[in-house]
């Protein structure tokens, strides 16, 4: 209320994360926040996480549907939480799940995104992991009536030429294993 009086033409941007993900219930927010909505989106192989995440978003709609709407996306998992236990991870391969979210995000009037690459050793990052999935991320943010499947099999075919098919299939079949939950332990997710 007090930047809104003394800088009316500036906004606030905070994010929602955490035990903070959703909207405040116990008061209004203010029309010169813009929210950065915190989202776990290679968390596929939990029923409970995906539906979290589209809950979040779609609370944020419905309480501020004027509001300035983005998106932070976790693509540091499970690089991340390898690094922090010291173990190795599994390829957290999601690219036939980008459209999934992204649907979503369009009925919320997402405007914005940032995407955190996976993590590396030395507090570095790499969109190297994700290239798959910030090919369809990003074609879509641009364009969100673009064919995500068919921008899946473009990245293969324009990225691998003679060697499209055998990386495909390599990539669908670590996709298939990473998010099917069943190879999961139940407290992970």
């Amino acid at each position: 209320k007090e930047v809104k009086k003394t800088h009316p033409d500036k906004i606030i941007a905070t994010g929602a994360y955490s035990n903070y993900a959703y909207p405040p219930t116990d008061f209004k927010l203010e029309d010169n926040i813009m929210v950065i909505i915190c989202l776990h989106v290679r968390g596929v192989y939990s029923k409970k996480v995906t539906e979290n995440d589209e809950r979040i978003v779609r609370t944020w709609q419905k309480e501020y549907p004027d509001m300035k709407k983005y998106v932070w996306l976790y693509y540091c998992f499970p690089t991340a939480t390898a690094l922090r236990n010291k173990t190795r991870c599994f390829p957290g391969f999601i690219g036939s799940h980008v459209k999934d979210y992204f649907k979503y995000f369009k009925d919320a009037h997402v405007t914005g995104m940032f995407m955190e690459p996976a993590a590396l050793a030395n507090r570095q990052k790499s969109g190297l992991f994700d290239q798959v999935e910030g090919y369809i991320n990003w074609k879509l943010a641009f364009n969100s009536s673009l064919d995500a499947d068919r921008l899946f099999d473009e990245f293969f075919r324009r990225y691998y030429g003679p060697a499209e098919k055998p990386m495909k299939d390599f990539y669908q079949l670590a996709e298939s294993i990473y998010c099917d939950p069943a190879n999961y332990p139940s407290h992970a997710g």
